[in-house]
């Protein structure tokens, strides 16, 4: 599938399905206010560092041929990309659990699609802080973000689901212990307390912590509930060991 950018929704309005236009307008107008939390997305916005995929569906080949086109762009910018793959908003609304389950078994899905094995280099237990979501050997931070979404108002980018995909190799001098990470997370959790209508989860950890579990802050609870050890509902399959 071809990736999108800014200039593309501009250039081909008329051919765009009117969800996916309404779905883009409604990312970027929550992603471009100057208070949204994450200041690097608004600054990769601004950049076109942002590209964006779409699907009828969240088991979607397009899904598919977009992240593996996604892992060779963003290797060839030295991970400095970001993909959004915005899904159609469901006939009938969903509820949180509803979205939270829809997330996962995408993961699965693009898994169980990928091509290439889960990579013997990396963790294939989710309860290790080195492990994040991998494809086409590429390991990516992946989150999702949903309508049903009221009170951390940060995760809610439209009226459907947002998986966004960011090579970690994004965060090379940002990773939590290291400085930059410590002074980034410091604002960015100032940012959230001010934007959402509940304060940062407590899976984000301490701000100097280098012992996070990144599945946790996948697809947070709409509440600071803390997830349970041992409950990722990833499991990788297709592995090279």
């Amino acid at each position: 599938m071809h990736l999108l950018s800014p200039q593309d929704f501009d250039q081909n309005a008329d051919t765009t399905p009117n969800w996916v236009k309404r779905s883009y307008q409604q990312f970027t107008a929550k992603v471009s206010r100057p208070d949204f939390p994450c200041y690097f997305g608004t600054q990769a916005l601004s950049k076109n560092e942002v590209l964006f995929a779409y699907a009828d569906h969240h088991r979607s080949e397009d899904m598919v041929s977009a992240l593996a086109t996604f892992v060779e762009r963003t290797r060839q910018a030295n991970g400095l990309l970001t993909l959004a793959i915005l899904i159609a908003p469901p006939e009938q609304q969903l509820n949180h659990d509803e979205y939270r389950q829809m997330f996962w078994d995408s993961l699965h899905f693009l898994h169980e699609q990928d091509e290439e094995p889960w990579p013997s280099d990396k963790p294939l237990s989710p309860q290790e802080p080195e492990w994040n979501f991998c494809f086409h050997g590429e390991q990516m931070f992946v989150f999702g973000c949903a309508p049903s979404y009221q009170l951390k108002k940060s995760r809610n980018l439209g009226d459907g689901l947002v998986l966004m995909f960011q090579s970690i190799t994004i965060f090379d001098g940002l990773k939590p212990g290291e400085k930059g990470g410590v002074n980034a997370r410091k604002t960015i959790r100032k940012r959230l307390e001010a934007f959402d209508a509940i304060g940062p989860h407590p899976d984000l950890g301490p701000i100097t912590s280098s012992e996070l579990i990144p599945w946790k802050m996948y697809f947070f609870p709409d509440d600071n509930t803390p997830q349970k050890e041992g409950e990722c509902p990833f499991h990788a399959s297709k592995v090279s060991r």
